[in-house]
Order: C-alpha cells, then sequence, then structure tokens
C-alpha cells in the first residue's frame, strides 16, 4: 500500500499512481475456484482464471474497476486536494462504507488528508533545515577563506 503523500513524487503521466495495489494493477488475489480479486479482503470478483485471456478486455469487470478509479472518475473524490495521488484511497473501505452504509470514508478521507498535509508540512521543514544549514556552510566556508587571505 502507498501512501497518497509517497504518490506525489510519481507523475500520472509515467506510472499508475493510486493508494490501492489493486488500482494501481500492482496487487490481484486468486481464490481457491479460480475466482480474480483486486485483494484478498474484496468480495468484488474481477474475472476467473477459466478467461484470463479476457481479463484485460474493453468491457470487463477489471477493466471497468480500473476506468471507476481513474482520476476524475469518482464523484465522491472530485475537488479533493490529493485526488490524483490517493486514487480514491483503499477500496476495501470504500467497498464496506458503500455495503454498511457508514460514514466511515468520510473519516478515511480526512485521515489522509491530514496526513498527507502532516507528511508535506515535515518534508518541507526539513528542506528548509538542510538548506539553511547548507547556505550556513557555504558562508562559514567564505568568510574564513577570506580571513586566511589577508
Amino acid at each position: 500500500m502507498v501512501s497518497p503523500a509517497e504518490n506525489l513524487n510519481e507523475s500520472t503521466l509515467e506510472s499508475r499512481v493510486a493508494f490501492c495495489g489493486a488500482v494501481r494493477g500492482n496487487n490481484m488475489c486468486v481464490g481457491p475456484s479460480g475466482n480474480i480479486y483486486g485483494c484478498g479482503y474484496s468480495t468484488i470478483q474481477l474475472g476467473n482464471l477459466s478467461k484470463i485471456q479476457l481479463f484485460y478486455a474493453p468491457g470487463t469487470a477489471y477493466h471497468r474497476f480500473v476506468r471507476d478509479h481513474l482520476t476524475g472518475a469518482m464523484e465522491m473524490c472530485r475537488g479533493c486536494m490529493i485526488e490524483g495521488q490517493c486514487g480514491g484511497g483503499c477500496n476495501i473501505t470504500q467497498e464496506f462504507a458503500r455495503a454498511t452504509k457508514t460514514a466511515k470514508i468520510e473519516r478515511m478521507c480526512d485521515f489522509y488528508r491530514h496526513m498527507t498535509q502532516e507528511i508535506l508540512r515535515e518534508q518541507l521543514r526539513k528542506a528548509i533545515t538542510v538548506e539553511s544549514e547548507s547556505l550556513r556552510t557555504i558562508t562559514e566556508g567564505g568568510e574564513s577563506h577570506a580571513e586566511g587571505a589577508t
């Protein structure tokens, strides 16, 4: 699983960016009967090994799954500050929220946004500290060199 903050370092033009490994295409699970799921917790069947040659074909369950998780495709994510990097978060949380009609998905979204902001703030603080130390080293090095010349 990759966090939205980690996805900020990835280009959506060069790689499939998403929180969920199944949405990124990095994760699949096969049940004993050959049914294919996005992960071991999912109840949504995306295909079957007996028809693996059709798995990626347009109109199949897997094709719809990927299409429905593209940036801009999920209504609940439109306008979210981390939509492109998050890709809807954990798909299991979405499945559970739909099945139980709970507000869990909103809490998940609030958590992801908050944690992404905090991680970015921390990275910015570290970058500023490193930059300040570099400038101080350059400045101090320049002064001692100038003093030695006189």
